[in-house]
């Protein structure tokens, strides 16, 4: 069985279509934060959870149509890196080579950063793309428009930006989907080869074992990994939430370091209980958003 997710990140809704889509719940969570002088990142976190006893295959879709009026029309540019990782579209009155509102994706599933298919297409083609329960082979890696193949539309039109991840939610477990809609100023030429930043943790939850109150326990450890091309600066890891003081993190966890691709930090993490019960905290990494249920 196949679950078909449709993700609108400019409205936040979700939507479930085929069979199977029932037996999971979708919690979503959403943040907005500034990206350089004159830009933003609107982030959202699926958390596809799984309460049956069989694994549910899963066919994740974005699209994003944003016909934002950038030059008074429905039609405009629109640009993708290689690997599809990263789609956009551009204001189509401006040169490819100047810098041009944009709004771009990108994306992950379980830490994929790159889609197993993706496209760009004029607005028409979304009816079949969800009529075949994904993106058709035949469009897969292609851009409507694109005649020299510098992977930037040519000719403009109503642009659609589509990227699709195909996984697995365990039985009795949990997926993560995670999409971007980012706003800013790029020049297109430029947005087909931009470095991909993306900061992986080892694990989603901590859990830690009855203890008397104001108690510490022993640190359990937390690695973040720089999964992208370039270089990522991590200023800080915090606890927030309702049990947030609950929470002891190390002198210098992954504080105010530069990590390279590849590169990783630890974080260390205690438990301090101030009042008795089930004690819940998120940890936020910044400028990247990772949240990990304690």
């Amino acid at each position: 069985m196949v679950a078909v997710l449709k993700g609108i990140a400019l409205s936040g809704i979700i939507r479930r279509f085929g069979r199977g889509a029932g037996r999971l719940r979708v919690e979503l969570t959403q943040s907005v934060r500034a990206s350089g002088e004159v830009g933003s990142i609107l982030s959202q976190t699926y958390r596809l959870l799984n309460p049956a006893s069989l694994p549910v295959p899963v066919t994740v879709v974005r699209h994003l149509d944003g016909d934002p009026l950038f030059d008074g029309t429905l039609v405009d540019g629109g640009a993708a890196t290689i690997d599809g990782s990263a789609l956009y579209e551009f204001d189509s009155s401006d040169d490819p080579a100047e810098p041009s509102t944009y709004v771009g994706i990108v994306g992950s599933f379980d830490h994929r950063v790159i889609p197993d298919r993706w496209t760009i297409q004029p607005y028409e083609f979304l009816t079949r793309i969800l009529e075949a329960g994904g993106i058709p082979e035949e469009l897969a890696g292609a851009i409507a428009l694109d005649s020299d193949g510098g992977r930037i539309v040519d000719e403009p039109y109503d642009v659609t930006l589509s990227q699709q991840w195909d996984g697995v939610v365990p039985a009795l477990g949990q997926a993560v989907f995670i999409t971007d809609t980012r706003f800013g100023r790029l020049p297109p030429v430029e947005a087909t080869e931009p470095s991909v930043t993306q900061f992986a943790t080892d694990r989603r939850e901590l859990v830690f074992a009855e203890q008397l109150g104001l108690t510490t326990s022993p640190p359990q450890l937390v690695t973040g990994r720089n999964t992208g091309t370039a270089p990522v600066t991590v200023r800080g890891v915090t606890a927030q939430g309702p049990a947030a003081g609950d929470v002891v993190l190390a002198a210098g966890s992954c504080a105010r370091v530069t990590l390279a691709p590849g590169g990783s930090c630890v974080v260390s993490v205690s438990f301090r209980p101030t009042a008795a019960g089930v004690r819940e905290a998120l940890l936020r990494s910044t400028p990247l958003r990772r949240c990990h249920r304690l």
